[in-house]
């Protein structure tokens, strides 16, 4: 909510929750006309601010996320009962009537007053985080003077485009059962179904995993039998194979260990499959009988071989949880230094704009301006930038690295990861 009395104009707000003039995809095509698409955050930060009592830190958290974090933001926190004016309002700001346009020195020099309920604060993370992205998406939108920035429900979109999509799903309608009643709390201007639509318009964007190829034809078609034996051969392989784990004392099981049986029970599968897919075509009464001592051989392989082979991969799948958990937390502290330099300027041609974490991945996304480009400078320049630097420690711990190039239009031109250094 902007303060009417301190906006730069005298053209009224429109709060409407329902409004036929309202055309979701529209406004958010007009929107991306102007502003770039970030992934979603990750609410994991927002919450450790939340649980940590720092309300202020989840304000500059959304500021770097939106490039507004030069702008001086002073906070007042309003007590129950005061402003009666803003009885109904969670939070509002107070914009000087003439707002420096976005990115200038006098923008920058800018100092804007926002006030929060403190109670409201007091909800939930989500909540909070929601009604700061808001507040400081009027600040964007009148900065580049866009002609949405009087309609709420596009302060709404413009906040969802700009990373906090998965927060407005999470908190903007809350169901709460209250004795035999459910109360149902919203917050902000758009509905459920027009969340729900911006999100998957959203999502669209996100990079889309290439289909499976389809299977060759031509092949000779497997029999049960066939698949029958080729199953007793792979579990047979790991049955010897969880024996000589059991007997020899081995503790953990290496990658080059592990890669190996597998190896060696996939060539005994082949080898298995196609001496009985030949021996069913020409034995056809003896199909049953194989049938049979496959799956006796199957279910002791099982029992044996398999138990002892998960019992060790679990033990190394803990000890990995807890070293990824740690290499995470450490991620999102490094993400957080990198939002304060955005958007960053590689060069005429790119621009660092967003960040993301995904488990111990760290992606970087630039927007790219010229349409044709050498995808292999742009990996062997990427891998330069990882590998020369202190990056390379992290990769050493299991750290990637992805690197995303999207164009003006909000289309993905190319992605690769940098997974390991010479």
């Amino acid at each position: 909510m902007v303060d009417p009395g301190a906006a730069r104009e005298s053209t009224a707000f429109c709060d409407r929750r329902s409004c036929p003039t309202f055309q979701l995809r529209q406004y958010l095509l007009q929107l991306q006309q102007v502003l770039p698409y970030v992934p979603p955050v990750d609410v994991t930060a927002l919450k450790h601010l939340y649980e940590s009592r720092d309300h202020k830190g989840i304000v500059q958290f959304v500021k770097r996320f939106m490039n507004i974090e030069a702008v001086t933001f002073q906070v007042f926190w309003v007590p129950d009962g005061a402003a009666s004016d803003k009885a109904d309002a969670a939070a509002w700001v107070v914009l000087p009537s003439e707002l420096p346009a976005f990115g200038s020195k006098e923008f920058q020099d800018t100092t804007i007053n926002m006030y929060f309920r403190k109670s409201f604060f007091q909800q939930s993370y989500d909540r909070a985080a929601m009604v700061v992205a808001h507040e400081l998406s009027h600040v964007v939108l009148e900065s580049i003077r866009h002609p949405l920035r009087r309609c709420e429900k596009a302060v709404d979109l413009t906040a969802m485009l700009l990373g906090f999509s998965r927060i407005w799903e999470l908190a903007a309608h809350k169901e709460e059962q209250i004795g035999n009643t459910i109360k149902t709390s919203t917050l902000g201007y758009l509905t459920p179904e027009e969340i729900s639509y911006a999100a998957r318009l959203l999502a669209e964007q996100q990079p889309q995993s290439k289909p499976a190829a389809e299977s060759p034809r031509g092949g000779p078609r497997s029999t049960p039998v066939g698949l029958l034996a080729a199953a007793t051969g792979m579990v047979a392989t790991f049955g010897v194979f969880g024996l000589i784990v059991q007997f020899s004392g081995v503790a953990t099981l290496s990658k080059p260990l592990i890669f190996g049986a597998i190896g060696v029970a996939l060539s005994f599968a082949v080898s298995a499959y196609r001496l009985a897919h030949q021996f069913a075509l020409t034995h056809p009464r003896m199909r049953s009988e194989v049938g049979r001592l496959a799956l006796l051989v199957i279910g002791a392989g099982v029992l044996f071989g398999a138990t002892e082979i998960y019992s060790k991969w679990q033990s190394q799948v803990s000890t990995q949880n807890a070293r990824s958990d740690g290499l995470h937390r450490a991620l999102l502290e490094f993400q957080i230094d990198v939002q304060q330099q955005l958007p960053k300027v590689v060069d005429e041609h790119m621009t660092l704009v967003a960040t993301r974490v995904d488990g111990t991945d760290f992606t970087y996304v630039y927007n790219l301006t010229p349409r044709n480009f050498d995808e292999q400078v742009l990996q062997k320049a990427a891998r330069r930038t990882v590998c020369s630097s202190n990056l390379k420690d992290r990769i050493d711990k299991g750290i990637s690295y992805t690197f995303e190039y999207w164009d003006t239009s909000v289309n993905l031109l190319t992605k690769f990861q940098v997974t390991s250094c010479p």
